[in-house]
């Protein structure tokens, strides 16, 4: 429960239920920086409880037991990250209401999955009606829960790749989760590699992120020859061809623009 997810408006959704006398009651499982700041603020709303983290292997049967499971985005937060819940939400088989803005990665992969409802991200209201539509029919739950796990075989592919991209290409967050989503639309996984066809050391790096900083690299890193590697590839460059002409996808930012994003 951090920042990024803004709960609060989980908390909004829940009061809002409780007000309209719904059968609704939102879960929301796990621990994190924001979760005392939400029990506070939601203290004397019986429409939302929170529990305890549970161990990874009863995850899948918690997840099962839900009418439906929900993703929170705070507004603004569109492609900062790929969106790791619906890896776990897709094969529960249970219908997903995602609330988020309209461009985002959780929307797109929503999109594609066809598995619930996307709302905005700031709609406390539009939240609660989606989990009322997407419940009230046993038939459509079915229908949207197993949209879901078909593509969960493709998600696993996936994020094998991402995962495995190699070091030092300069691969990028947003092109990388584009990419990730023109994955999700293909008939059959495959592998591919998405990077600009560029170049960087460690040094490069190194004196881009502190020139960018304002700060003398020389004051903050010692360099040692022991620490070398005893033998090193002459090229990190990959070839991205294969996503380009099969997803259209085209890395856009290089490093110094990446080390302005992170620093």
């Amino acid at each position: 429960m951090g920042t990024k997810q803004g709960l609060e408006n989980l908390v909004t959704a829940a009061r809002l239920a409780q007000h309209r006398g719904l059968p609704v009651r939102f879960v929301l499982l796990g621990d994190g920086s924001r979760r005392a700041d939400l029990e506070s603020q939601a203290a004397g709303c019986d429409r939302l409880s929170f529990v305890d983290p549970v161990g990874g292997s009863e995850i899948p049967e918690v997840l099962a037991a839900a009418d439906a499971l929900l993703l929170n985005e705070k507004p603004g937060v569109k492609e900062m990250c790929v969106p790791s819940k619906l890896t776990s939400y897709f094969p529960a088989g249970r219908p997903v209401i995602v609330a988020t803005d309209a461009d985002s990665a959780a929307a797109g992969e929503m999109a594609a999955a066809g598995a619930g409802a996307i709302v905005p991200a700031d709609d406390p209201a539009a939240h609660l009606d989606a989990l009322l539509d997407v419940t009230a029919d046993d038939a459509a739950v079915t229908a949207t829960g197993e949209s879901a796990t078909r593509i969960r075989p493709v998600w696993t592919g996936i994020f094998t790749w991402a995962t495995s991209t190699p070091s030092g290409t300069g691969a990028t967050l947003t092109s990388t989760l584009s990419a990730c989503g023109a994955c999700c639309r293909q008939d059959e996984p495959d592998d591919y590699v998405q990077v600009p066809g560029t170049a960087y050391r460690v040094r490069d790096f190194v004196e881009l992120t502190f020139e960018h900083a304002g700060l003398d690299r020389q004051r903050y890193v010692r360099f040692d020859d022991r620490d070398l590697r005893p033998s090193e590839a002459d090229s990190l460059i990959d070839d991205a061809s294969k996503a380009q002409d099969r997803l259209g996808c085209k890395a856009q930012t290089l490093v110094p623009e990446l080390v302005k994003i992170i620093v």
